[in-house]
């Protein structure tokens, strides 16, 4: 007796695929398996992509870089303090240090790591000192308790200028009182 066209093509399907037919299997998402490739691959991609960049900058001088070892780490820049994201000119400043960095290899100098774990650093950006950027654009201000390097001398006269050309933070009110 010959099989049934309908009837061969399930056993072909099933012996295909080890399953059963469609119309008999229950609980099975189409294309389920092909997701899950895509989405494993995508997430590999974000990751080569954003391992060593900058992922998040949290105000003007410190932000967090994606490492491929513990996850990612925090940095501060060494030897300049910058305005809260509440503080006038912090988002300023927030910005700033973004267009420098955000998704960036950083080029980072580390000096110590603070109690908190957070690397120290200078900040390279395009073959320019980040944290002295950011003085000459007013975003900033020398740390006078913590900069101790030899560098922090030349610093100093770059924040002297930003504030003469009243220059970002040097141009507002609250300005009168920082160091």
């Amino acid at each position: 007796m010959p099989i049934k066209s309908d009837r061969c093509a399930k056993l072909i399907y099933k012996a295909m695929h080890g399953i059963n037919h469609p119309e008999k299997k229950a609980g099975k998402i189409p294309g389920t398996p092909l997701f899950v490739l895509v989405f494993v691959f995508a997430l590999a991609g974000i990751y080569l992509y954003a391992r060593d960049k900058v992922i998040e900058v949290y105000d003007g001088a410190s932000f967090a870089v994606f490492t491929s070892q513990p996850g990612f780490i925090r940095v501060r820049l060494y030897g300049i303090t910058c305005p809260g994201p509440g503080d006038p000119w912090g988002q300023e400043a927030k910005n700033f240090t973004s267009a420098a960095l955000y998704l960036k290899k950083p080029a980072l100098t580390s000096i110590y790591a603070d109690e908190q774990g957070q690397q120290v650093a200078a900040q390279l950006s395009d073959g320019r000192l980040l944290n002295e950027e950011l003085l000459r654009n007013g975003y900033a201000w020398v740390d006078r308790a913590n900069c101790l390097e030899i560098w922090c001398a030349s610093w100093l006269e770059i924040e002297r200028r930003a504030k003469t050309l009243r220059r970002g933070y040097w141009n507002s009110a609250q300005a009168e009182s920082t160091p």
